[in-house]
């Protein structure tokens, strides 16, 4: 019986009711002639023909599930939990992987100490998140890069670290919402990073295809009383997660209380910023104009674009940031953090 070889990358993909968009996504990677990539694609509970149209695909490198319901970003949670490969990357089925850049990626693994690495990525139709050239041995730094990314891609982590994640008992998207607010790949890269955080300005993945947002992650049925990610209440509820992730990290005391007092920091400023032109036109290019304009009126409502109002705005949210952490806490205790 022929032995099965482990492949060097597992390209893990979540996706829901973008049949043609998922499926141009596979063919991009399987496309790519390389025989030790593997192609994981878990649907989140679709209503299209999605199912049937992956089905089509015949590869040995392609495998597929299917989620029982619409499970948010939790289902990022449960795609980790089926690569095979050495590396685990995710990627967003409106991107394609730049091959060109694989074997040095690979190799950088190489090193032991390398667990984690970020590449520089393209995103919506002109925007760069471009990382420098660098290992990060400061604590502080890497912290940072880690709970502040907010993209869909452009990690890569060795599949045996992974376990620093999923030994969480995370089981549904509420546990989601509480662990990583929306945001899990820079979840994933604090659990499982180690010093040095390898970073590259070369660009991994780009934004290539492009379909108009309608399912929030975290606005599911029985969430409705969510707001999407960019609207300030759940900027506030993922300050809380990432402090509360900082306090479970196994670094000095000193290290954490920085990065909380830039976590805070970052958040103030965000909150200044909520008007902000680039924030708006990235809306506009991933949002019917109904839900931007939506936004844009909830910012006015709070009086957010007030420097008074906002000052007492933030003001209340610092008084009740104390309280929040420690019912934050409670919940990752529950799942034995």
């Amino acid at each position: 019986m022929k032995q099965q070889v482990q492949p060097s990358i597992s390209f893990l993909v979540s996706t829901r009711n973008r049949a043609k968009i998922v499926h141009d996504c596979i063919s991009h990677l399987l496309d790519s002639g390389r025989s030790d990539i593997e192609v994981i694609v878990r649907d989140n509970n679709l209503t299209d023909n999605t199912w049937t149209t992956i089905q089509k695909i015949k590869d040995s490198r392609l495998k597929v599930y299917r989620s029982p319901i619409d499970q948010g970003t939790f289902g990022f949670m449960e795609l980790s939990k089926l690569p095979s490969g050495k590396i685990v990357t995710w990627i967003s089925d409106e991107d394609e992987f730049q091959f060109e850049h694989l074997d040095w990626i690979l190799s950088q693994f190489s090193n032991p100490e390398c667990n984690i690495l970020f590449g520089s990525i393209h995103v919506g139709k002109n925007g760069r998140l471009i990382f420098p050239e660098e290992a990060i041995y400061d604590q502080v730094r890497a912290s940072l890069v880690e709970l502040s990314f907010s993209g869909c891609d452009g990690l890569f982590i060795r599949n045996e670290r992974l376990h620093h994640a999923n030994s969480l008992k995370c089981s549904n998207v509420d546990d989601g919402y509480v662990l990583w607010n929306n945001y899990p790949i820079g979840f994933f890269a604090s659990r499982c990073g180690s010093i040095p955080l390898i970073t590259t300005s070369k660009i991994v993945v780009k934004q290539v295809r492009f379909a108009k947002t309608t399912n929030n992650w975290n606005v599911l049925p029985k969430t409705t009383h969510r707001l999407p990610h960019y609207y300030p209440e759940t900027m506030f509820d993922r300050l809380v997660s990432n402090i509360v992730n900082v306090h479970y990290k196994k670094i000095l005391i000193k290290e954490k209380i920085k990065i909380v007092y830039l976590l805070i920091s970052s958040f103030l400023n965000a909150v200044e910023n909520l008007e902000n032109p680039g924030l708006i036109k990235l809306l506009h290019e991933n949002y019917d104009q109904a839900i931007v304009e939506k936004y844009i009126n909830h910012i006015n409502s709070l009086k957010l674009n007030k420097k008074l109002t906002r000052s007492f705005w933030l003001l209340n949210k610092m008084i009740g940031l104390l309280p929040a952490v420690f019912r934050n806490k409670a919940k990752w205790k529950k799942m034995k953090a």
